[in-house]
């Protein structure tokens, strides 16, 4: 999960820096600041209970970004297409989360901790599609 978000922040700021409007770029970056807690409040846990949390963006995650890029760079509405990408991302997002919950015993601090993120990634998942379908 400490990779995704990471993946997420780095997918979020270009997606920000993408975005011709000011509104979606500034929640953009919000996201991509939320998801830097995120990584940041795993990495806690990670290193309380023992674990190693330096850990780079993955290559899936790098792949996303690079196809984030290319789609906006040729689409005649970059916005959409930013959005769609996001949409994307999240959607991945929600599937590991729920894979880890559903499939692996944890202690209740860690699954407290990743069911609360889990939902605020509902909620963003929710806002993108509002704001896709304005």
């Amino acid at each position: 999960m400490l990779e995704k978000n990471i993946d997420a922040v780095k997918g979020f700021k270009s997606a920000a820096k993408i975005a011709k409007n000011d509104t979606l770029s500034n929640f953009l970056q919000k996201k991509s600041e939320q998801r830097n807690l995120f990584a940041v409040q795993l990495s806690n846990i990670i290193l309380k209970h023992g674990g190693n949390s330096n850990i780079q963006s993955t290559y899936k995650g790098a792949a996303h970004r690079i196809w984030m890029d290319i789609s906006t760079a040729v689409s005649s509405n970059n916005d959409e297409a930013v959005l769609d990408a996001c949409e994307t991302g999240e959607r991945a997002s929600l599937k590991e989360y729920d894979q880890l919950l559903d499939n692996h015993p944890m202690p209740a601090e860690i699954r407290n901790l990743l069911a609360e993120q889990r939902k605020l990634i509902g909620m963003t998942l929710r806002k993108i599609k509002q704001l896709e379908n304005k």
